[in-house]
């Protein structure tokens, strides 16, 4: 069973993902902004795979943003997920 879903990782067609998320936590009262390089399966019941991950604190945002953009440029037609806004909740 093991092999037969190494070979069906093997075999499944998968895309670059980029991501842009914005975290807010209450209980230390900070803002972090993650970066994340993701290989994304198009199988269903494939968690996608995580190739490189970044943190930026608050103050660093026009940082986390600029190498999001610096990637998109140097990566034509890669998938981007950019969720940097407030939640309502937050308003």
């Amino acid at each position: 069973m093991l092999y037969d879903r190494a070979q069906e990782l093997a075999a499944a067609p998968w895309h670059h993902e980029i991501q842009l998320i914005r975290e807010k936590r209450y209980c230390e009262n900070k803002v972090f902004y993650y970066l994340k390089l993701l290989k994304v399966y198009d199988a269903a019941g494939i968690e996608p795979e995580p190739l490189e991950n970044h943190k930026y604190s608050s103050a660093d945002r026009r940082q986390a943003i600029k190498d999001f953009e610096a990637y998109q440029k140097s990566h034509p037609g890669i998938i981007s997920v950019k969720d940097i806004e407030k939640s309502k909740w937050e308003r």
